[in-house]
């Protein structure tokens, strides 16, 4: 007996293989150069405007950005209702320089949230209404063993010894990651940057046990990690975290990865990229992520 293909048939299959074709152009990208972390003066600690940034990444030839700009969800002195206003500005502002920029650049309307897990009613209202292309989870404000929370940049390291802050340091990771709502890691060895004088060596390397239970919640919860260049300027001297961070990361089953710059000024944008992807690469992947409408994309790293 011969199998009769009807018209409807024909067109479910038409439907599939566009199906297909859209989701293979729409998951895997070619991309050179992609910076999604990156502050403008919508930032406290930003000194460019984000048109400002945008020139210099056209200028660079980066193919997208994220504006990741800071959202601290602990407590802090300016206070929840500053980030409300100010986010009120920059999406009219973002809107702009997408309407300007988007034949040349793609501009990704991400934000850098401090601390979610420290107050969820906060972060979850964000999360829910802030419209976001995509959310770097970051732990500057760590809560210590003895309940106090402390910026890794203020702490006195002659009283607090850093073995210490490490061990409450990544204890407090892994509960923001347990936590979620974010789609990267940022900067996960981020207390190295204020280190130098009080280890002898910028690595993580003492503290895999803890890292490790990071990274197996992260896969567990299709978190990513994000290949930040800022060490590159620093005392580090390389990317970060490190090519074994990198590499249990992928053993575990971790897929994502992205590249940022952290870059606060026009000169540190784009920094670096090309040692991330190549970190990446001997990490064991084949391709970097950007994230629209909270959902990633993956491009495949070039040669």
């Amino acid at each position: 007996m011969h199998n009769t293909v009807t018209l409807a048939d024909l067109l479910a299959r038409l439907l599939q293989a566009v199906y297909n074709k859209m989701y293979i152009y729409l998951g895997v990208v070619s991309l050179k150069l992609c910076d999604m972390h990156v502050h403008s003066n919508f930032s406290a600690d930003g000194l460019e405007n984000m048109e400002t940034m945008c020139l210099e990444a056209v200028k660079k030839k980066i193919d997208c950005m994220a504006f990741t700009e800071h959202w601290e969800v602990s407590p802090s002195p300016t206070g929840e209702s500053y980030y409300i206003k100010r986010e009120d500005d920059r999406t009219r502002e973002y809107k702009r320089v997408t309407d300007k920029f988007g034949g040349k650049l793609q501009i990704l309307f991400g934000i850098e949230l401090g601390q979610p897990h420290h107050n969820p009613k906060q972060a979850e209202n964000l999360i829910l209404n802030g419209g976001f292309d995509f959310i770097l989870g970051s732990l500057h404000i760590y809560r210590s063993s003895d309940g106090k929370y402390r910026d890794v940049y203020y702490v006195n390291y002659n009283e607090i010894k850093p073995d210490i802050m490490f061990i409450d340091y990544f204890k407090d990771l892994f509960s923001m990651v347990s936590y979620g709502g974010f789609d990267v890691i940022a900067h996960l060895d981020y207390p190295l940057r204020v280190l130098e004088g009080y280890i002898d060596q910028p690595t993580v390397k003492d503290y895999m046990d803890l890292i490790d239970f990071i990274l197996k919640k992260a896969v567990d919860k299709g978190i990513g990690i994000e290949i930040g260049t800022r060490g590159l300027s620093d005392w580090q001297k390389r990317v970060g975290p490190e090519n074994f961070v990198l590499k249990r990361y992928r053993e575990l089953g971790g897929e994502i990865v992205t590249t940022g710059s952290d870059s606060h000024v026009k000169g540190q944008l784009g920094f670096g990229l090309a040692e991330a992807c190549n970190a990446a690469r001997k990490a064991g992947f084949s391709h970097i992520a950007y994230y629209k409408n909270r959902k990633p994309v993956f491009a495949e790293i070039g040669e």
